[in-house]
Formats: structure tokens, C-alpha cells, sequence
């Protein structure tokens, strides 16, 4: 094959496999860190961990395992990484079962916050095969339900090595969701997908899955259908096989597999909560949409960006409250919050304002942009105004449905 053909610098790994098992946590409590000190040890570490122990709130935790059985005829020995990274708010437990070779500044920021790990080791010629085991917290809840993996290292020194994965399996198991009532459901017209593309090109690791789910076609050659006789979907449990495969990323996303993207993203002046907001949200619930409200989706501990990110990257629609408030000099996370849902991941989102306590005129006066938008107005009443959402949402949808067959 071409790739053995590069003067010895290729990994010949004979089979990859990786499993995830995601089940929901089963307390609100939060989980306390330690620091990882099993793992202490094997990291050839021999002092112990003096910081306090970290509490990370968490909604699922996620069993990761990936082993590597390398061919018979792989002469290339230098040593092999595999790299892992969750969440800021989030957390992981690690356990592997051969020496790593990762020591120092490279290790130190594991040991400190447990949210990053390498397993560096030379690539054995037999049996057993090197694992890493790891236990993620925070890193699969809503709005990151999905997997990213990067198949070439990205930190080589030697950048002309390559790994030639001649078998590679992905199992992903969610049978512990399947009896659970809301938020855990399951659409008819979505399961979990995964896709390989080829080239590691340029992107935001972090907003991969919403980008995906926002563009599926441009995505859709890279889409790798689930082994039939392997995968029980019926069970909630899937895998993939792929073979001779010799770079780029894997994703695989199930978030519009437990909990579909969110019809309304609200976006509001704290100010505005108690007289008008709350009462709006409660209306669309009522008339059966889900939307992200912060009251409803932040909770302590979550981080407060990387959640209103996603919130409006996986959400159809964003509804604006515009008000005197809304547009205060003083405030910064209004403006962002805009921002951002005029542009999520390159993709303009349908903008639905909702002028309360201010004029049309006044708002031609902070953004002519949105003056220049159809939006409802609070002084007809919060029925009405739920009403209109209702009609534009579901006008939107219906539109996505006719261009997606």
C-alpha cells in the first residue's frame, strides 16, 4: 500500500476499537475530583495531590475505551499517543494498563484539573494490546452529545508519520437512556450518526457537531452507515466498521437523538425576566415548542459561554426581547448574545424580535438591522405574541422539511 511505502514511518495498527457508554448520573449532588491519584503511579508520579477537591455537576457520565492492536508486521516503534480532552466544566478518570510515557509539564495540567490526558507508549508486538479507559463527566450532557476524534497526531514531532488503520469499530451504547422519561427521548426520523472525514481541515472542535447538524449535505459523503448485523437499535446500541483508513476525524453526534435541536433560542435583558419573559416562555412551552431559557438550561457550576454557545448553535430560531434594557451601554452579554445568533457557525439564523416597552423607531435608532425585521410586539398581549412565534416556527420548519426531501 502506499502508506508503508514512506520509509518506515507509518503505524500499522491492525484494529481500533472504541466504545461509549453513556448513562444519565444518577444524582444532582455534584461529583468530587481527587485529582485522579490512581493513576498517580502509572503516570510516575510519586508525590500526592495537595489542591482541594474540584465539584463538577454533571447530567451523564461516559464510559470511553479505545484499544489498540497493532499488526504483526508494524515496524515502526516510536512511541504511539492517544490523546482525550472534555469539557472546561467538565471532568475525567483515567485507567490504562501500560506504562505512559508522558511525564511533566505534559501530564501537570491533568493532574491539576483532570479535564486533558495522553497515553504515550511504545507499540507492543503482542497481546495484551495497550487500552486507555476513561470515565467523562459533564462531557456528554446537552448540547455535546456527541464524540470527536482526531485520527492522526496533531502533536507529532515527525509530522510525515502517518497511522494506517487497516480495521477500525465504533460502539456507542445508550441503552440506559431508552427507559428514562423527558428530557430522554427518542425522534423517530433521527439516530445517531457517524461520519469520517478523510481531511483534517480547519475547524472549531467545540462547535463540530452543531456545524454538522446544521449542514448535513455538505456532510453527507463522509456519512458511514451502521454495521446491520452488529448494531441493536432497537436497544439503543450501534457500531460502525471502517477499514483501511488512514487519517482525518471521526464525529459521531446522537444529540438530536435523545433531545432534538431547540425551537427557540431566548435571548433578553435580566431585567425583563420577571414582567414579560418568564411569561413568554411559559406560552410557547404550553404550545408545545422547546425552547432554551436561562433559567431553565444554566445550573451552578455549568460554563456559562460554552452553554449559550451551544444553546444558540442547536436551536432553530432565536427570539429577541428588544428593550431599553436590551440595548444598555453597560451591558456586554446582550450584544454577544446577538451576535451570535445572527451568525452561528457561518450559518444566518432566523432572527424573531419582539419589541417590549419600545418603539419601532426606537429601535431603528440602536440597530436600523432589526427595525427592519416583521417582529411582534409585548403591548398585544403575551397570548398574541406566543401565537406569532408559534406561526414563524413552524412556517421555518416546514421549510427545512421541504428542501431536506
Amino acid at each position: 500500500m502506499e502508506n508503508r511505502a514512506m520509509s518506515g514511518k507509518t503505524y500499522e495498527i491492525e484494529h481500533y476499537l472504541t466504545e461509549i457508554n453513556v448513562k444519565p448520573y444518577p444524582s444532582h449532588r455534584p461529583l468530587k475530583l481527587d485529582g485522579n491519584e490512581p493513576i498517580f503511579f502509572k503516570a510516575g508520579e510519586t508525590r500526592k495531590y495537595e489542591g482541594e477537591p474540584r465539584s463538577v455537576y454533571t447530567g451523564t457520565v461516559g464510559k470511553l475505551c479505545r484499544t489498540v492492536e497493532f499488526a504483526k508486521d508494524n515496524t515502526y516503534i516510536k512511541p504511539f499517543e492517544i490523546r482525550y480532552g472534555t469539557l472546561a466544566s467538565g471532568a475525567i478518570k483515567v485507567d490504562h494498563d501500560v506504562d505512559n510515557e508522558v511525564h511533566g509539564k505534559q501530564l501537570t495540567p491533568f493532574l491539576r484539573n483532570a479535564q486533558s490526558y495522553g497515553l504515550k507508549f511504545v507499540p507492543p508486538t503482542e497481546e495484551p494490546w495497550p487500552y486507555l479507559d476513561l470515565e467523562v463527566f459533564k462531557g456528554f450532557d446537552r448540547g455535546n452529545r456527541n464524540a470527536h476524534f482526531h485520527l492522526d497526531d496533531p502533536n507529532q514531532e515527525e509530522f510525515d508519520v502517518r497511522r494506517h488503520y487497516r480495521r477500525m469499530t465504533y460502539v456507542l451504547n445508550l441503552s440506559d437512556f431508552q427507559n428514562r422519561e423527558r428530557p430522554f427521548r427518542q425522534p423517530a426520523i433521527a439516530q445517531p450518526r457517524l461520519w469520517h472525514t478523510p481531511n483534517d481541515t480547519g475547524h472549531v472542535c467545540s462547535q463540530r457537531a452543531a456545524s454538522i447538524l446544521h449542514n448535513p449535505e455538505r456532510h453527507e459523503k463522509n456519512l458511514i452507515t451502521p454495521d446491520p448485523e452488529a448494531s441493536r437499535p432497537g436497544e439503543w446500541l450501534w457500531t460502525w466498521k471502517l477499514e483501511e483508513v488512514t487519517g482525518g476525524i471521526i464525529d459521531i453526534i446522537w444529540e438530536d437523538f435523545l433531545i432534538p435541536p431547540h425551537d427557540v433560542f431566548i435571548s433578553h435583558a435580566s431585567e425583563d425576566k420577571k414582567d414579560f419573559v418568564i411569561d413568554l416562555v411559559q406560552k410557547l412551552e404550553a404550545l408545545g415548542l422547546d425552547v432554551w431559557f436561562d433559567d431553565n438550561e444554566l445550573t451552578i457550576g455549568d460554563e456559562l459561554t460554552q452553554n449559550i454557545v451551544r444553546g444558540i448553535a442547536f436551536s432553530l430560531t432565536g427570539v429577541v426581547v428588544l428593550s431599553p434594557r436590551f440595548f444598555d451601554r453597560k451591558k456586554t452579554w446582550t450584544k454577544k448574545e446577538l451576535e451570535m445568533i445572527s451568525s452561528s457557525e457561518g450559518d444566518t439564523k432566523v432572527i424573531l424580535p419582539v419589541l417590549y416597552e419600545m418603539s419601532v423607531d426606537d429601535l431603528r435608532k440602536e440597530n436600523p438591522d432589526l427595525a427592519e425585521l416583521v417582529g411582534a410586539k409585548a403591548e398585544d398581549g403575551v397570548d398574541k405574541v406566543a401565537a406569532a412565534i408559534v406561526k414563524a416556527v413552524t412556517a421555518i420548519q416546514t421549510l427545512k422539511n421541504i428542501k431536506k426531501n
